[in-house]
């Protein structure tokens, strides 16, 4: 969504992350204010005052927890495989060959999502790591909605799966004409939703039971 409004931007408006301009505002913002790309809702009200989200038109993109937990899954691999490649080693061997400058070049080798990817061996196995526990991506959606204030969800949520049906709602709202497009998609397709068992389904409804009852999955 990002990209497809960046275009539109007034010198005004802002964007953090999302094209090589957001990127580096990203780092200034975070910098300075404490606020960046993965800021919640709850993070921007604590700088900017909970009246923001009164003044502005606040929307969200949400995604099945499922579909969401695939994709982290296929990017973390997608970067860890090109990584090894680059190094001219096996993916299983990246775990103790990973030097300090490595993560210095590639930040991602040392986020907790991609940490927990390299140390476990299946997507089964990536869910359950403990490392992915204290991950960003693996809070759910709907309490990066709420506001500090009362706890409300304070941002109109749309789901990845519908777009077609909300895309031209959004559209009318901020009037403008843009294509939505699928970008940053993953080089590797490790694992898709249809092939996730039971038991990890369940454990990832589990985990995620605030967003299947306040975003209405199923």
């Amino acid at each position: 969504m990002e990209l497809a409004l960046e275009r539109f931007l007034s010198w005004n408006d802002l964007i953090l992350g999302s094209s090589p301009f957001g990127e580096g505002l990203n780092n200034l913002y975070e910098s300075r204010f404490g606020l960046h790309k993965h800021s919640s809702v709850a993070d921007i009200e604590r700088i900017c005052g909970d009246e923001i989200c009164r003044d502005y038109y606040v929307f969200a993109l949400i995604r099945h927890p499922v579909d969401r937990l695939c994709s982290l899954y296929n990017f973390a691999g997608s970067v860890v495989h090109k990584w090894a490649a680059e190094q001219q080693i096996s993916p299983k061997d990246v775990a103790g060959l990973i030097p300090p400058d490595s993560k210095a070049s590639t930040p991602p080798l040392s986020w907790p999502s991609f940490q927990a990817f390299i140390a476990t061996t299946s997507f089964s196995e990536f869910i359950h790591n403990e490392r992915l526990a204290v991950d960003n991506a693996f809070r759910t959606q709907a309490s990066r909605l709420r506001s500090l204030r009362d706890g409300a969800i304070r941002a109109q949520f749309f789901r990845l799966e519908d777009t077609d049906a909300w895309l031209p709602r959004v559209k009318k709202a901020l009037m403008l004409d843009f294509d939505f497009a699928h970008t940053n998609e993953s080089e590797l397709k490790l694992v898709t939703p249809d092939a996730v068992s039971h038991e990890d389904r369940a454990h990832v409804e589990s985990h995620f039971a605030e967003d299947y009852a306040t975003l209405d999955y199923k």
